[in-house]
């Protein structure tokens, strides 16, 4: 039995709103030019629905605080994602702008947040899941600890996540969108209708589920 079907659906939908909500603040404030509040918000300080792959390390103030003019290149890096059509372009933007601790997970989930018909979030529940639906529950917490072990040779370390997860989520967390909307369905919960900020809610969910109230990790 899949382990999506498992979950309280009605949570994930609250997450899923609450992240809606959160893309649509961005681009209100992106929309009206005010770039320092939309790099606190962008950045997960505002909230840490902004962003919660910056708020969970810490990053935003780290971020703020390590580069030239970064709330700027921050909102110019967003326009960036906002202007794309192929989620592939991500990574090649990312390195481009070159902020010291904005990589993959904080910057994907910028990209996902600012256009999340076309970009994914690729963190640690993201790639987590991923590795269970593909590998099975046992491989996936297996990677995990080792990844929390600061171990090189995870298939979770994070230097794999750009070339090797990135490309590989997209289609994955499509799937996982779908067969969430139907367990959802099940519980009499409506499923949300932009599958990769819908999938991220699932990963979060899911991921939380089975590293505390399992305690797998």
């Amino acid at each position: 039995m899949s382990i999506l079907q498992e979950l309280n659906w009605a949570e994930i939908e609250a997450h899923y709103r609450s992240r809606i909500n959160e893309t649509k603040n961005l681009r209100n404030l992106y929309e009206a030019k005010r770039a320092s509040e939309f790099a606190d918000l962008a950045l997960g300080m505002t909230t840490p629905s902004g962003n919660y792959s910056a708020s969970e390390h810490g990053l935003g103030p780290k971020i703020i605080e390590s580069n030239p003019n970064a709330k700027g290149r921050v909102y110019s890096l967003a326009g960036k994602f906002i202007l794309i059509n192929e989620a592939s372009t991500v990574p090649r933007l990312i390195r481009e702008e070159n902020l010291k601790y904005l990589r993959i997970g904080v910057g994907s989930e910028l990209s996902c947040m600012m256009n999340p018909t076309v970009c994914w979030v690729c963190n640690k529940r993201t790639i987590w899941l991923y590795l269970v639906q593909t590998q099975g529950l046992s491989k996936a917490n297996e990677a995990l600890q080792l990844f929390n072990e600061h171990d090189d040779d995870s298939p979770m370390a994070y230097e794999s996540w750009q070339d090797a997860y990135h490309p590989e989520l997209g289609p994955e967390l499509k799937r996982v969108a779908q067969e969430g909307a139907q367990a959802a369905m099940r519980q009499g919960v409506d499923p949300g209708d932009v599958p990769y900020l819908w999938a991220d809610a699932i990963a979060s969910n899911a991921f939380d589920f089975y590293h505390t109230a399992n305690g797998a990790g």
